[in-house]
């Protein structure tokens, strides 16, 4: 396998596509979460910036099957701050964007490191307010659902509760149903920290 991430470097894109699918489909006969871990960082790079869609696909899916087996929980914060980049950055395609919402929604609820949540709910919360993909919006407010309880900023807290406040009057019923869910757990958080 290290041959084959090697090679998802190589200059030649058709190089890189086959090594890509050659790795998609080898990798998820890997269960070992220690063997796994060394693929996770390249494989987050090259699913995100690689310009061959093809490339991206097939390393993403093995990313994919590293992320749900990978145990060691400071691999998996380092897998996070390039995804949440990935939610806002414009030049990311949609699907990109997706693929991102979609692996932090399922890394975030095994994070416990406030500070790296805390950095991860502002982008967290514009996906899941402003981005014009439904799924996109949908999976990083499941992320971001899973890291508000986790964090007691309050200021931060505060911000999100009146972004998504303001999320009520949008004329997407969707939106507005989802920023009423995540009201109701975090406007009684807050309280509760204002009276802490």
């Amino acid at each position: 396998m290290t041959g084959l991430v090697r090679l998802l470097r190589h200059r030649d894109g058709t190089v890189r596509s086959s090594a890509a699918v050659a790795l998609a489909g080898v990798i998820r006969e890997v269960e070992d979460s220690k063997t796994l871990a060394h693929y996770v960082l390249p494989l987050v790079d090259v699913t995100l910036r690689d310009p061959y869609s093809t490339v991206r696909e097939y390393a993403g899916r093995a990313l994919q099957h590293c992320l749900q087996n990978v145990t060691d929980v400071s691999i998996l914060r380092g897998a996070v701050p390039p995804m949440v980049d990935a939610l806002n950055a414009t030049e990311v395609e949609e699907k990109r964007r997706r693929y991102c919402a979609v692996q932090l929604s399922r890394v975030i609820p095994k994070i416990e490191h406030e500070q790296l949540l805390i950095q991860s709910v502002p982008m967290l919360l514009s996906a899941t307010i402003d981005d014009p993909n439904e799924d996109v919006r949908e999976y990083a407010g499941r992320a971001l659902k899973s890291a508000l309880p986790r964090i007691r900023d309050k200021e931060l807290l505060h911000k999100g509760s009146i972004a998504l406040a303001k999320t009520l009057d949008h004329h997407d019923t969707k939106r507005r149903r989802y920023s009423a869910v995540l009201l109701a757990w975090l406007v009684p958080k807050v309280s509760e920290l204002d009276t802490l």
